[in-house]
C-alpha cells in the first residue's frame, strides 16, 4: 500500500501541468460565456438583433475550425508545448481586443482570432495531456482542459454581476493573468517525451520523463517502450495514406463524431432554452417570450449541470470502465430524448414546465459527460503517436463543422418537420450510437499508450467486438 501511494505521489506532476492547462482553457470559456452573459449589452452597444449575436458564435466556430487545422501542423512540427503557448496567446490577445472593440466588425475579428486560438490550444492540450500522464491517471489529465473551459463559461454567467464594468480593468486582469500563466508554462512545462523521441531527441525525452515520473528507472523503462513503438517510418497524413489500420481507427472516431452530432448531444445544450420555448408554444398553448438576459435561472442551472457533467468525467474516468461510463451517458441521453419526444408524439401535452426543464437539464448533464469522455479521452488514446495530432486535428475539424451546421440548421429543421420528429430522430440516432459503441469501442483505462498502439497495429484493438 505504501509503495502504491508513493508511486501516485511521484506522478502528481502531470496533474500540475494539466491544471495549468485547465486555467488557460478557462480563458476560452470566459470568452464563450461572455457572448451569452452580456448578450443584451452587446445588442444595445452595437445595435444588433438576436440573429447577429448568434452569428458571433458561428464566427468563433469558424475560427476554431481553422485553428484546429493549423494546430495539427504546429503541434506536429514544433511540439505540443509550443502549440499550447501559441493558442493561449492568440486567445488572450483576442479577449483583450474584444473587450475594447469599438465596432461590431472588430468584435467579429477578435472572435475569429479567439476561435483560432481555441482550436490550436485544444489540439495541443488534448495530445499533451494524453502523452505526459501515467496510465492510471491519464483520464484525469485529459479531462482537465474541458473542465477548465466549462468553469470559465459558468464563472462568467453565474458571477456576471461581480465582474469589473470598466473595460480597462478587465483588460488589465486578462493580460496580467495571461502573462503569469505563460511564464509558468515556459518555466514548468516539459515537452512531450513521445514527440521528442519521434523528433530524434532521446536524451531530452529521458530528461522530460525523469521530471514527469521523478524516478530514473521508471523513466528509462518507459523510454524503452516508446522507442520500441516509435519506429514507424510514416507520420500524420503519410501514415493515413499508407496504413489501413490507422485509417480504420480514424474512420471509427469520425463516424462516432458524426453520430454524436446527429443525436443532438453537442448542440441541444446550446439550443435548450429555444427548444423549451418551442415546446411550450406548440403543446402547452401559450407563448413564452424570454429575454436573452442570461442571468435567467434556467441558464445558470444548465451551466451548473454542465460543469458537474465535466467534473463527473474527470472523477470517474480513471475509477471505472470508460466504455461503460460512455455508454451509460449515451443511454441517459437516449432515455431523456424518448421522454421528451413521447408527449409531443402521442399528444400528452400536459407536461409541466418544471418537468420539461428537468429533462433538458438531465440531458445536458449526460451530454457533457459523453462529450468530455469521447473527445478528450478516447480520441487521443485510440490513435498512435505517429498520427495522434493529425487524427485529433481531423476529429476536431469535423466536430466544429458539425456543430456549426447543427446550430444553423436547427430552426429550419424544426420548422419544417416539427419538434416531435426532431426529438424522435435524435433518439433513434442515439440508439444506433449506443449499439455501435457497445460493439466497437475498446476499453482503454489503466493501459499504457504503447500497449494500446501495439494492439492497434496487431489488429486486436478495434476488432475485439466485431459488428455482426
Amino acid at each position: 500500500m505504501q509503495k502504491s501511494l508513493s508511486i501516485k505521489d511521484r506522478h502528481v506532476r502531470p496533474l500540475e501541468m494539466m491544471f495549468l492547462c485547465a486555467l488557460m482553457s478557462g480563458f476560452f470559456g470566459i470568452n464563450l460565456g461572455s457572448l451569452f452573459a452580456f448578450r443584451e449589452q452587446l445588442s444595445y452597444l452595437f445595435m444588433l438583433d438576436s440573429y447577429d449575436l448568434d452569428n458571433v458564435l458561428g464566427v468563433f466556430l469558424l475560427g476554431a475550425l481553422a485553428g484546429a487545422f493549423l494546430g495539427g501542423f504546429i503541434v506536429s512540427g514544433s511540439g505540443r508545448r509550443i502549440g499550447i503557448i501559441l493558442g493561449f496567446v492568440f486567445g488572450a490577445a483576442a479577449d483583450c481586443t474584444g473587450v475594447l472593440a469599438p465596432s461590431f466588425s472588430t468584435l467579429l475579428l477578435s472572435e475569429i482570432a479567439a476561435g483560432a486560438g481555441f482550436g490550436i490550444f485544444m489540439v495541443a492540450s488534448t495530445v499533451y495531456g494524453c502523452e505526459i500522464a501515467a496510465s492510471f491517471m491519464r483520464g484525469r489529465c485529459c479531462c482537465l482542459p474541458a473542465v477548465g473551459c466549462a468553469f470559465g463559461i459558468g464563472f462568467v454567467i453565474i458571477c456576471r454581476d461581480l465582474l469589473p464594468a470598466n473595460s480597462g480593468a478587465a483588460v488589465f486582469l486578462i493580460a496580467g493573468s495571461a502573462v503569469l500563466l505563460c511564464c509558468a508554462v515556459i518555466i514548468r512545462f516539459p515537452e512531450s517525451p513521445r514527440w521528442l523521441v519521434r523528433a530524434g531527441f532521446n536524451e531530452a525525452a529521458l530528461a522530460s520523463l525523469i521530471f514527469l515520473r521523478d524516478d530514473q528507472m521508471e523513466a528509462s523503462r518507459e523510454l524503452a517502450l516508446i522507442n520500441e513503438r516509435g519506429r514507424l517510418p510514416d507520420r500524420d497524413l503519410r501514415l493515413f495514406l499508407h496504413s489501413g489500420i490507422y485509417r480504420s481507427a480514424l474512420w471509427l472516431l469520425l463516424i462516432l463524431t458524426f453520430f454524436i452530432h446527429m443525436a443532438g448531444i453537442a448542440f441541444i445544450p446550446y439550443a435548450s432554452l429555444d427548444l423549451i420555448s418551442r415546446f411550450q408554444q406548440q403543446f402547452l398553448g401559450y407563448f413564452y417570450t424570454y429575454s436573452y438576459d442570461y442571468g435567467y435561472g434556467f441558464i445558470k442551472a444548465a451551466v451548473t449541470v454542465g460543469i458537474f457533467g465535466a467534473i463527473t468525467a474527470l472523477w470517474l474516468s480513471d475509477r471505472m470502465k470508460r466504455t461503460g461510463l460512455l455508454l451509460g451517458s449515451i443511454i441517459a441521453c437516449l432515455v431523456t430524448l424518448i421522454l421528451l419526444s413521447g408527449p409531443s408524439l402521442f399528444g400528452f401535452s400536459n407536461i409541466s414546465t418544471i418537468l420539461l426543464s428537468a429533462l433538458v437539464l438531465v440531458f445536458i448533464y449526460a451530454s457533457m459527460l459523453c462529450l468530455v469522455l469521447f473527445f478528450f479521452v478516447f480520441v487521443p488514446e485510440l490513435l498512435p503517436t505517429a498520427g495522434r495530432e493529425f487524427g485529433v486535428s481531423v476529429v476536431y475539424i469535423t466536430c466544429f463543422a458539425a456543430l456549426l451546421g447543427g446550430i444553423n440548421e436547427l430552426n429550419p429543421v424544426i420548422g419544417y418537420y416539427s419538434l416531435s420528429f426532431f426529438f424522435a430522430f435524435c433518439a433513434s440516432v442515439c440508439a444506433l450510437l449506443a449499439v455501435f459503441i457497445s460493439r466497437k469501442m475498446p476499453e482503454t483505462s489503466a493501459i499504457a499508450l504503447e500497449t494500446l498502439e501495439t494492439r492497434l497495429f496487431e489488429d486486436k484493438l478495434l476488432s475485439r467486438k466485431p459488428l455482426s
